[in-house]
């Protein structure tokens, strides 16, 4: 069997044409609500863990640091400091567990480039008694 073609009239193409621009409109609008939705995901639990564990090993880092130079870190301290910091960096509201997974690699590198506040390194408790009885 042969299909007959049809012929449009021009109302007829007029209203296809509209259907058309209709449907790229919501093409569009669906798109930026899927982009703002993505931007919404947070991390998964595995990636909450490595920027969790990654922090704990550049505070361990600093301290290895900070004992070769005599100093004492106070990782409790530290530790608050460089997740406030983080916090407020990427705008978040609880913690670091709370960042989006599009920030992702970007939240490894700030990690990686937190510098420990000096004022968080200090004299060891022993060396200072020491220095007061001389």
């Amino acid at each position: 069997m042969q299909d007959q073609l049809q012929l449009l009239t021009s109302e007829e193409i007029e209203a296809l044409v509209e259907r058309v621009a209709k449907a790229e409109e919501e093409k569009v609008l669906y798109q930026k609500d899927n982009e703002k939705l993505r931007l919404r995901v947070i991390c998964t639990q595995k990636d909450q863990n490595k920027l969790q564990a990654k922090g704990k090993a550049h505070i361990g880092k600093w301290a290895i640091l900070a004992e070769e130079s005599g100093l004492v870190v106070n990782l409790r301290r530290s530790i608050t400091r460089m997740w406030s910091e983080y916090k407020k960096y990427f705008g978040l509201p609880r913690s670091y567990r709370d960042t989006p997974e599009h920030r992702f690699e970007e939240a490894l590198h700030w990690i990686d480039a937190w510098t420990l506040p000096t004022y968080l390194m200090e004299q060891p408790q022993c060396q200072l008694e020491e220095g007061a009885s001389q």
